[in-house]
């Protein structure tokens, strides 16, 4: 048996591998199929919200929402690439505490939420981010 070899076949299209271990009466072929994630996330709602000063208001997903075929909304992270300038992001859980990452499922609960801070006269505030499901990341094109 210490000749026995397991031999590799890497398959670009479709995306597969297939393995041939050849034994002196039998040969056993396994041929195991690998998805690839190749279809990035869709940002499918970036809309405004308005509040007044000094308040915070939840980010639901009427306001803000990501969809991808093959993740859960859980898996979905943001990454806030250009923080507010006039107040913060924050989690439900951690008020006064900003935050530079959530998930969609994370907007799903309602527990995200953008808080104004400033004393200052601005009435205009965004924050730029992008949209990764573990693979593949798109930008917000409102930058």
């Amino acid at each position: 048996m210490k000749d026995e070899v397991l031999l590799h076949l890497h398959n670009e299209m479709p995306p597969s591998s297939t393995f041939y271990y050849p034994q002196p009466l039998l040969s056993i072929i396994l041929f195991l199929p690998f998805a690839e994630d190749r279809v990035p996330p869709r940002i499918i709602t970036n809309s405004a919200l308005t509040l007044d000063e000094g308040t915070a208001k939840i980010i639901t997903t009427d306001l803000l929402s990501a969809t991808d075929t093959d993740s859960q909304p859980g898996d979905l992270q943001y990454f806030i690439n250009t923080p507010p300038e006039l107040g913060h992001i924050e989690r439900a859980g951690s008020p006064g505490a900003p935050i530079t990452q959530f998930t969609q499922g994370d907007i799903a609960a309602r527990a995200i939420s953008y808080v104004h801070t400033s004393e200052g006269e601005g009435n205009m505030d965004r924050f730029t981010f992008s949209v990764n499901d573990g693979t593949n990341q798109v930008r917000d094109l409102k930058q």
